[in-house]
């Protein structure tokens, strides 16, 4: 039976997510932790509690968003922590991958943590969503291409809603391309904030 939706696709395969050959190591290795916390609920806590949930709640804040307000989150992963969190926030939750199988899993753990009520999953290529009708687009750190991905957002989504994207700083920027607002077409304003393990987080609105 089929568990979660699957939009219409052209041209995404996960064989072309990445354009740098290093993405593709770093996010096996994190999809194996994540498959280990999937079969391991209390490494998945863990693993949760230490590298998301103070990341989390920095963007939950950065956003401005509300409970009851709906968010698109792509690249969720077979451990989907963003999309439980915000769930557990009173946030409407559509979670995003191109991975048949990553969703599966996903809807596994969210399932197990009775959160299937709060949380859709959809199987499609963040280049060719559509973005409308959401408060905000999370975006993860693996997703891939940000700019592209970025720009489609930002011409689809709703006037008064936001971008919260994850990126490199410092030596991670070495293993990702990273995205300056700065240098995205159309005026915007965005803000960012410092995140541990090499990351920060930007929201991005429309001007």
């Amino acid at each position: 039976m089929k568990i979660f939706q699957q939009a219409r696709t052209s041209s995404c395969s996960p064989s072309n997510k990445f354009s740098l050959p290093v993405d593709r190591s770093l996010l096996k290795s994190v999809i194996l932790l994540e498959n280990l916390g999937v079969s391991m609920p209390r490494l998945g806590r863990a693993y949760s509690r230490l590298f998301y949930e103070n990341m989390l709640e920095k963007e939950f804040g950065l956003s401005g968003i509300a409970p009851g307000m709906k968010v698109k989150h792509v690249g969720c992963g077979p451990f989907p922590m963003t999309a439980m969190f915000l769930a557990r926030k009173g946030i409407r939750v559509t979670a995003v991958d191109l991975d048949h199988g990553i969703l599966g899993r996903a809807q596994k753990v969210i399932n197990n943590n009775g959160l299937q009520n709060r949380i859709r999953l959809l199987e499609s290529c963040g280049t060719q969503l559509d973005y409308s009708g959401y408060s905000a687009i999370w975006l993860s750190l693996h997703v891939s291409p940000m700019n592209k991905i970025v720009q489609r957002a930002l011409k689809f989504m709703d006037q008064d809603a936001r971008i919260i994207f994850r990126a490199p700083r410092g030596k991670l920027s070495m293993f990702y391309r990273e995205l300056n607002p700065e240098n995205l077409s159309g005026k915007t304003t965005w803000m960012q904030i410092r995140q541990p393990f090499g990351k920060k987080s930007i929201m991005l609105k429309k001007a």
